[in-house]
């Protein structure tokens, strides 16, 4: 390997986890991810969507997601500083409905997160998903 002079192995390593190689099932799952916006961005329902990715551990299911959310959040900044246009939150498999909405309050910034009963956290997350633009 020839190393260029201005070759920084610490910065290196601190974006290693932002490189990636866009391998051919990479693009396949990409694909299948905008084709999912676009038909929901198209549905006339004001309902929410949600997307649900399965797969053994270890796939880069979480990866893939957190990109494609990185991506389509930037091109919504663009247009509207304050807009989040993906929401991603993960949460353990067994959590409870007020664990939930904290965790989707704290994942929308709001300072309160936490707390009042999961009715009423639900009421401000629709609220603050409404005003930052979350489809």
């Amino acid at each position: 390997m020839i190393l260029k002079k201005d070759f920084d192995p610490i910065r290196a390593y601190q974006q290693f986890d932002t490189l990636y190689i866009n391998t051919p099932r990479y693009a396949e799952v990409n694909n299948a991810l905008e084709e999912s916006l676009s038909l929901m961005l198209r549905s006339t329902g004001l309902d929410r969507r949600n997307l649900l990715i399965t797969g053994d551990p270890g796939m880069g299911k979480s990866l893939t997601l957190k990109r494609f959310m990185e991506r389509l959040n930037a091109e919504a900044k663009k247009r509207n500083p304050g807009a989040l246009l993906v929401l991603y939150v993960c949460t353990p498999e067994d959590t409870s409905l007020k664990a939930m909405s904290t965790a989707l309050l704290v994942a929308l910034g709001d300072p309160f997160a936490g707390k009042a009963t999961h009715y009423v956290q639900m009421i401000r997350v629709r609220k603050l998903m409404d005003e930052l633009g979350v489809i």
